[in-house]
């Protein structure tokens, strides 16, 4: 058998060993009359060593174990098949260079959640040859940072289990592209991503209308209070989408208020019963297109005011000198 040279390979890759083999009176076979032995398995078993070829030219394919790396030892015999069997053999060094293998993340479903909601997403990383960080070897991207900015999706968890913590704008609906990537600590670094996409549904929200203060007024007088109204998701109107109720509309009858403005800028006039007096709790409801609302309750003092007395009206009287009229 020829002499054969250390050999080097990196790591996920199989190498061809070629050599001779000769024998002056028999018969040689690239196959059959050839072993192999290693003196680390764990890195090359011999059953990862194939011979072929026809002799005396032959090869032996060494294919070390996935993600494996170091060195070993491998001895080639040939042997013949005369009488007495004789056999030769070549010990080499076998070398596998490491190599940084990509960190792998793990399919990510899309999601979809209610606005105002929270998504949890969890989901796993791996890595055969470093060490990985839910929190520092995670990144992420977003497509729509109006509905998810990326500093709202927080990582956390002991890998290989992570979770991300999604937590679109307050208010915010749509859709975004998220991208989740892994990247190792290896040389060269290595990463791997996940991408998914996250849809926040419409969900209606409730109108607001600011706090309206106490009044007091006298009796026979009216009263105007000024308050806004917003919504975040619904056009208000300062007399459509504005009712009223009273506790006492012997004093106080809605009807009698009247509303006015431009959104979200909004007026109302009460008029009190004529000559009446007391306290009213009043409340102001907005209400947006989707039947959501809000109430606001405040308290009208009608102070009372003497009212002059009448007399009914006297008719020009006539009579005779030294009567008496009744």
């Amino acid at each position: 058998m020829s002499a054969i040279a250390n050999q080097t390979t990196n790591e996920d890759t199989a190498l061809p060993v070629t050599f001779t083999i000769t024998d002056v009176d028999n018969t040689l076979d690239c196959v059959t009359s050839l072993a192999a032995g290693s003196s680390n398995v764990a890195l090359v078993p011999v059953a990862n060593i194939v011979f072929s070829g026809t002799a005396p030219n032959c090869t032996a394919t060494v294919t070390p174990v996935a993600n494996a790396s170091g060195v070993t030892n491998l001895t080639f015999t040939v042997v013949d098949t005369g009488t007495p069997v004789l056999n030769d053999f070549k010990t080499f060094s076998f070398t596998v260079n490491a190599v940084n293998d990509a960190p792998t993340i793990s399919s990510i479903s899309n999601t979809t959640i209610l606005e105002d909601n929270v998504a949890t997403i969890n989901f796993t990383i791996a890595d055969v040859d470093n060490t990985l960080n839910c929190v520092t070897s995670m990144s992420a991207t977003s497509s729509n940072t109006g509905l998810v900015p990326v500093a709202n999706i927080v990582f956390s968890g002991t890998a290989p289990n992570c979770t991300a913590t999604v937590t679109p704008v307050a208010d915010g609906n749509g859709s975004t592209n998220l991208n989740f990537t892994v990247t190792d600590t290896g040389t060269p670094v290595q990463s791997a991503s996940q991408p998914f996409t996250l849809t926040v549904t419409a969900v209606n929200d409730a109108p607001v209308i600011t706090a309206i203060a106490n009044q007091t007024i006298n009796e026979d007088n009216s009263v105007s209070v000024n308050f806004t109204i917003t919504d975040v998701d619904s056009i208000l109107n300062c007399t459509t989408s504005m009712t009223s109720s009273s506790s006492n509309t012997s004093i106080i009858d809605p009807s009698s208020i009247v509303f006015s403005g431009t959104a979200p800028n909004c007026s109302a006039t009460i008029n009190p019963v004529l000559n009446a007096n007391g306290a009213v709790n009043l409340t102001f409801r907005v209400t947006d297109s989707g039947a959501l609302f809000m109430d606001q309750t405040f308290t009208v003092t009608i102070n009372p005011v003497n009212d002059a007395p009448t007399i009914s009206s006297i008719s020009n009287v006539t009579i005779n000198e030294d009567s008496t009229l009744g």
